[in-house]
């Protein structure tokens, strides 16, 4: 049985959609708004369940937040809208504190950290955060030179902390019950 040829409109269809890909992966380049090293999905970020009370509920996970430059004003919480970064912190963070060796960038930075296994992990996620919260600098400032409204204030760096919320059940309701510094990376 002869071969027959691809209909025209399947090699247009086929086009279109390697166009629009291609496309769409160099716009994310060219602006900046790829999504490395960060990713928006939840799972295993943060362990929810220790019951606090009748009606509350407590769970911790790391959060970023950004230092300004004004020494007289508090830290803030960073958003997704200073980074450019759906869920700057939460789920990578965690990821890369927990499982430094999955990262694609973990022979790199354990060239001169110990042998020793725990000691080599410890390494490996320290330079793995320090570089995802320089990375979270750069867009912060990229960002704030495009994004005119609301105005951000200049930062001279960010802090990643451990924050344990409080959730009061069937409620909106949470508050921060404790912020434990994790990591300072100043510019």
């Amino acid at each position: 049985m002869p071969e027959r040829p691809m209909p025209a409109w399947r090699k247009r269809l086929i086009t279109i959609v390697v166009v629009v890909f291609l496309s769409l992966h160099f716009s994310n380049y060219v602006t900046g708004d790829h999504h490395w090293p960060f990713s928006g999905y939840p799972m295993y970020s943060y362990t929810i369940g220790e019951r606090v009370g009748e009606n509350r509920v407590a769970f911790e996970c790391p959060v970023i937040y950004g230092v300004p430059e004004d020494p007289s004003k508090p830290d803030f919480l960073m958003t997704p809208l200073h980074a450019g970064i759906t869920h700057p912190n939460r789920v990578a963070l965690r990821k890369m504190m927990r499982y430094p060796h999955r990262s694609s960038a973990y022979e790199r930075v354990v060239v001169d950290c110990p042998t020793e296994p725990e000691a080599r992990r410890a390494c490996a996620s320290e330079r793995l955060i320090a570089a995802a919260l320089g990375n979270v600098i750069d867009r912060y400032k990229k960002r704030s030179l495009r994004i005119k409204k609301p105005p951000f204030p200049p930062i001279r760096g960010v802090r990643l902390y451990n924050v344990r919320y409080e959730l009061e059940l069937g409620t909106a309701n949470f508050e921060v019950a404790k912020r434990d510094l994790m990591h300072e990376q100043l510019r």
